[in-house]
């Protein structure tokens, strides 16, 4: 997906980004305790969290309502979760 954001990372500058989504099929679950975080991300009590699939969706729209969603990149991901639904349905 694609996305512009203006006045990022500071006024009068813009920045266009792509993200890529990808299906990853494993049986193993992350250890997160080999997390390594950046010091930006230490600063911005950045975590990861392993969350289900089937609760995905849920999680985002939580966060988003509870954090805020001001790149919209929550609610992109809704969007993408829908779209993989609704795809892996069409398969069944």
């Amino acid at each position: 997906m694609i996305g512009y954001y203006k006045d990022w990372p500071a006024a009068g500058k813009n920045r266009k980004i792509e993200i890529y989504y990808y299906e990853i099929k494993t049986d193993e679950n992350p250890n997160l305790d080999e997390t390594e975080y950046t010091e930006n991300e230490k600063d911005g009590n950045f975590e990861l969290k392993y969350v289900p699939l089937t609760d995905v969706k849920r999680v985002l729209k939580e966060n988003s309502e509870k954090y805020g969603d001001k790149k919209g990149i929550a609610n992109e991901m809704i969007q993408l979760f829908d779209i993989y639904n609704s795809i892996k349905n069409d398969e069944n």
